[in-house]
């Protein structure tokens, strides 16, 4: 069963795997055999990858499976564009200690903010922002366990959505909030290496990176890097002025 959502026109359960036509099709192209210059310039996975295995592989990717490749990027895009529309919020410097603190400190503050309330002053939704795709389909999907009472959770495969977000406020607030910064100063290093090629990267730089990047060097796993901090986090941001503290 695929971990990953079923997106229509994306992959799906299937993955990375091909049909027997899709095969046949990229053997011929990649023989030239169909005699179409539109398809000289690609790039092929090896011979082996598609004949035997029938996978594709990503040739612009060192971990070159393709659904994990597109869940990577995606879910930084989307969290990177979420984190914009927030900063141009009036409620933005507000609400951001709270947005972090309903992710962070469920169970350890005592009177941590409601997510969706949080998200609803800051004009989100689970549905409509954090959810790729239709989620009512979601829920119905094969695992439905995974969206039930955690509708934020669009699974990117080894991390979600609303993680990845709440990664992103964070370097956001420790720009410019000392306190936070001290609290963070555990992961600073892997924060900095992480956002610097995960978020800063443009261009040919980040292509030539994803190209060369070592799955198991860069893996992105935001729960990873706050469960080291977790604690000097969640203190201070009970010390934080606001309606849930």
């Amino acid at each position: 069963m695929s971990q990953y959502v079923r997106l229509a026109g994306s992959f799906g359960e299937t993955e990375n795997d091909m049909t027997n036509a899709q095969i046949s099709f990229v053997m011929q192209a990649k023989s030239k055999v169909l005699n179409n210059k539109r398809l000289d310039h690609l790039i092929y996975p090896s011979d082996h990858s598609i004949q035997n295995n029938g996978t594709i592989y990503h040739s612009k990717r060192s971990y070159g499976y393709a659904n994990t490749a597109f869940n990577f990027e995606l879910g930084v895009a989307v969290a990177d564009g979420i984190v914009q529309r927030m900063e141009h919020h009036p409620a933005w410097n507000e609400l951001r200690y709270d947005a972090v603190e309903s992710q962070l400190c469920r169970g350890m503050n005592e009177n941590f903010p409601d997510r969706a309330e949080v998200m609803g002053r800051l004009d989100l939704s689970a549905a409509n922002d954090f959810q790729l795709g239709n989620f009512p389909n979601n829920i119905n999907s094969p695992s439905p366990e995974r969206f039930l009472g955690e509708p934020f959770r669009w699974n990117g495969g080894s991390t979600s959505l609303d993680k990845i977000v709440s990664y992103r406020i964070l370097d956001r607030i420790k720009n410019d909030d000392p306190q936070m910064a001290e609290a963070l100063a555990p992961v600073e290093e892997l924060m900095t290496r992480m956002t610097s090629h995960w978020f800063d990267l443009r261009g040919e730089e980040r292509a030539n990176w994803l190209q060369s990047a070592s799955l198991y060097e860069w893996d992105f796993r935001p729960q990873n890097i706050f469960e080291p901090v977790r604690q000097q986090v969640c203190d201070y941001l009970a010390t934080k002025p606001g309606e849930n503290n």
